[in-house]
């Protein structure tokens, strides 16, 4: 996607909540997410401490 650098997400902690209990992790993986027409997401894909993996919203592109 041109324009959007995954790379300055990967460095940054993010607030991740699952089951009522909050974590702060890294991300394992950054991708972009844009239907046609509309404004893109960035996604996420963060591994729990017991080992389940994730994902969530992690950033927005304008």
């Amino acid at each position: 996607m041109p324009g959007v650098n995954t790379q300055e997400y990967m460095g940054k902690e993010y607030e991740v909540e699952y089951e009522g209990h909050k974590y702060k992790l890294k991300p394992l993986k950054v991708w972009v997410l844009q239907p046609r027409g509309r404004k893109g997401i960035v996604i996420g894909l963060f591994q729990l401490p017991n080992g389940k993996k994730i994902r969530k919203a992690i950033g927005k592109i304008e």
